[in-house]
Order: structure tokens, then C-alpha cells, then sequence
């Protein structure tokens, strides 16, 4: 299994994006292969996410080949 990962979190948390990250551990141990960089976005900063994330995404699906 290949994937890649969106963390969305709020930085006034301690565990910035930790169901993200926690979620990339699960998925490492089961042995599967993330593709690029975590995108980690911050809420308190980024008031449209999905709109915040269309360029990593764009960049991303261009390591599938």
C-alpha cells in the first residue's frame, strides 16, 4: 500500500496534527510506503484547507509516476 497524508490540526494544541501523525505510524508498521512529505495544515492559519492543499496535491500525484 502507497499513500499520502493530510494532517489538519490547530498549533494552540500540544499534539499539533496528532491524529495525523498517529495514523502515519499505524500505517508504517503495517509496512505501508508514504509518497512524498506530510502535508500539515494549520487551522488557526488556513481559513479554506482543501483550497490550502490543491498545490501539494497537485505535486504529489506528479511522485505516482
Amino acid at each position: 500500500l502507497s499513500y499520502g497524508l493530510i494532517a489538519l490540526g490547530d498549533s494552540s494544541y500540544d499534539y499539533f496534527c496528532g491524529a495525523g501523525m498517529k495514523f502515519d505510524e499505524l500505517l508504517q508498521e503495517h509496512q505501508a510506503k508514504r509518497i512524498g512529505e506530510i502535508l500539515k495544515i494549520d487551522g488557526m492559519d488556513v481559513a479554506e484547507p482543501e483550497v490550502f492543499a490543491i498545490d501539494w496535491l497537485e505535486n504529489w500525484v506528479n511522485l505516482l509516476d
